[in-house]
């Protein structure tokens, strides 16, 4: 974005004015903390303050920057805030809040501007993909995931159903949760009312996926998956350096609110011991072994122990997160 802004800026007129729009105030605190990092906006009022505040900046023909969120175009607009043609729009991931009220709200008011949307709906279904295309337009570029994975800088994604270990009897209870889901946040940010009547629909399923046997299930399955993946996880090392392993890597487990994550984390925290306690004892009965029969030790037996001190030094905790959308669930 700041690339782009100022070849604009540099190449076609400094006239233009910048838009520089999300749908969650982490992502715009973010946006405009870059901007100001790289020193191309200056001035602390960019960062619009409400709806009136939005609309004052927008009419303002000097701006060259306004940082805000999509839901400060709530307020009902009656006719165009500007009529301006030399205003771009870009949109951070446009793939969430670009089709409802809120978008058409800042259309009407913005009715002579460009828009430019980055997204990430190359990871999502076609439906939604083309959605992005119909109001957008036709992708400008693509760096899609085959050319991160190509060019390092992400790892490969791979997809692998564990429902029927964890004994799940239901294989629509995920579409029903993803649809309810995107249905509440189709017109962006969720009001109260909606969210608590997405919760009172979601009650059914809670029950299912929350009851003490099923965290249990899923916290074996998640240890006996993840400890078994350390030589996997080993940082790059230069020739002649020993092996490294485990490295930094860090799995992330999702739950669906905050006390299912503690019970989860206190549960994975057990589980994890309880490995670690049954590969000790393993490894106490191979030195054993070797000891009485004075050989020395085979590899196996030292990458067991590398694997142990590993598991100790494992740290394990539960991160809630501070969107303003969670933060009571």
């Amino acid at each position: 974005m700041v690339f782009f802004c100022q070849k604009v800026h540099r190449k076609v007129s400094a006239a233009y004015t910048f838009v520089l729009l999300t749908d969650r105030k982490e992502l715009d605190d973010q946006i405009y903390t870059t901007f100001v990092g790289c020193g191309v906006s200056t001035n602390k009022g960019d960062k619009a303050t409400g709806a009136e505040g939005l609309e004052r900046l927008l009419r303002d023909q000097n701006r060259r920057y306004v940082f805000s969120l999509i839901h400060k175009f709530r307020k009902r607009v009656a006719e165009p805030w500007t009529t301006r043609s030399d205003i771009i729009v870009l949109s951070d991931e446009a793939h969430r809040t670009q089709y409802g009220r809120l978008a058409t709200q800042m259309r009407m008011a913005l009715r002579q501007a460009a828009f430019l949307a980055f997204t990430g709906t190359t990871l999502i279904d076609s439906k939604e993909r083309h959605e992005t295309e119909k109001v957008f337009g036709a992708y400008v570029s693509v760096y899609d995931f085959q050319r991160a994975v190509a060019d390092g800088a992400t790892l490969p994604l791979y997809y692998e159903n564990r429902g029927e270990k964890l004994r799940l009897v239901d294989p629509d209870l995920n579409k029903r949760i993803e649809e309810r889901t995107d249905a509440a946040r189709a017109d962006g940010e969720p009001t109260e009312e909606q969210e608590e009547k997405l919760y009172r629909e979601l009650a059914r399923e809670y029950p299912v996926f929350t009851s003490d046997t099923h965290l249990s299930d899923v916290a074996t399955d998640f240890v006996e998956h993840y400890h078994q993946r350390w030589p996997l996880m080993a940082a790059p090392t230069t020739p002649g350096e020993p092996i490294k392993y485990g490295g930094n890597a860090k799995p992330m487990l999702v739950c669906i609110d905050k006390v299912t994550c503690a019970k989860m984390a206190d549960r994975i925290k057990v589980q994890w011991l309880n490995k670690q306690l049954e590969l000790q004892g393993k490894l106490q009965k191979e030195e054993e072994v070797y000891a009485k029969a004075g050989k020395s030790e085979p590899p196996f037996v030292i990458r067991l122990r590398a694997q142990i001190a590993w598991m100790a030094d494992t740290q394990i905790h539960p991160v809630f997160s501070a969107y303003s959308a969670d933060r009571d669930r």
